[in-house]
């Protein structure tokens, strides 16, 4: 069996190594819709994780990252009031 076989005969249980680039704007579009409340747990733990270690290493430029469901919140403990409507 081939390798490009085997990646379609795992099953959904098995985990996988994965090697990510991304550049800040992807990021975020990534970290919005899957760090979302809707968002699947796992994948949504998986940008949770992604967003607040580049938080760390990028806190202005990264600081209103975060999912849709978290945008209300992160909006005011930045600019101490609810985002306009």
């Amino acid at each position: 069996m081939s390798s490009a076989a085997a990646d379609y005969i795992l099953t959904n249980s098995h985990c996988r190594r994965v090697l990510m680039k991304m550049n800040l704007r992807e990021m975020y579009h990534f970290v919005r819709l899957r760090d979302d409340a809707h968002a699947q747990w796992d994948i949504r733990n998986l940008a949770h994780r992604l967003s607040e270690k580049i938080k760390t290493l990028m806190p202005l430029t990264a600081m209103m990252l975060c999912g849709k469901s978290g945008f209300a919140e992160e909006y005011k403990k930045i600019f101490n009031t609810p985002p306009p409507d």
